[in-house]
């Protein structure tokens, strides 16, 4: 059953992480030389976080800013919409760091 509980811990600490992305992104202001983004939803997002939550996290203690910046060099070792959600995440690193 600990598993169970990790399981949700995670589930929550991905759907957390993208509400708290969502409402830096509605905030944030337009770039006009801005490039195109992927297209995916909210659910889609959590999915893919959800599917590559271990990998991201080998050691278990939370997605750290130094893991996710691996992920980001690793670009061939992902999905479009995969590095598209690290790209994601990465906002959600960068807005916290200044906000």
């Amino acid at each position: 059953m600990a598993e169970d509980g990790s399981h949700k811990k995670r589930q929550d600490a991905a759907q957390h992480a993208f509400q708290d992305v969502l409402g830096q992104l509605r905030t944030v202001e337009t770039n006009p030389v801005r490039q195109p983004e992927p297209k995916l939803d909210g659910l889609t997002v959590a999915k893919l976080l959800e599917k590559n939550f271990a990998r991201l996290d080998p050691n278990g203690n939370g997605i750290t800013r130094e893991e996710l910046a691996q992920a980001l060099l690793s670009k061939g070792s992902y999905t479009d919409d995969e590095y598209a959600m690290l790209q994601l995440i990465g906002k959600y690193f960068d807005d916290c760091k200044h906000g």
